[in-house]
């Protein structure tokens, strides 16, 4: 069977990419991927190995020529932890909503039930935390 033009150059692309991948040091390109994904706490720690990378490459135990991943790697890794806290501050937002709602739900049933001698007990438990009521 011939290969085609989209499988030829894909090929010669994803040969390309590997020996680019290959140039570059082990712990640069772990910094780097660990920057790209933005659930904290990841990006932070690849902007931590990326930091100690660029320290590496200023004294001279990295080449020179990994100085441009590493800047790649610090910015994506600043725009990461960024996008991760935004995402958890949302996600978090949402959850104490839904948490929320279910007391004021579970406040509403038992009002509703009448006074019984477990209400007291129950409103007490189900207390929102830092709730004096």
């Amino acid at each position: 069977m011939v290969e085609s033009a989209i499988e030829r150059e894909f090929r010669r692309r994803a040969d390309l990419l590997g020996r680019g991948i290959a140039q570059h040091d082990r712990g640069v390109l772990i910094g780097f991927l660990l920057c790209l994904v933005p659930v904290l706490p990841i990006p932070i720690v690849g902007l931590a190995i990326s930091a100690f990378n660029l320290a590496l490459v200023q004294h001279g135990k990295l080449g020179v020529s990994e100085r441009r991943l590493i800047g790649a790697a610090l910015i994506c890794g600043l725009v990461a932890s960024i996008a991760g806290a935004l995402l958890l501050a949302a996600v978090s937002h949402a959850v104490l909503g839904t948490i929320s709602e279910l007391w004021e739900f579970v406040q509403s049933m038992l009002r509703g039930s009448g006074a019984s001698p477990y209400t007291r007990a129950a409103e007490w438990l189900f207390r929102p935390i830092g709730s004096t009521a």
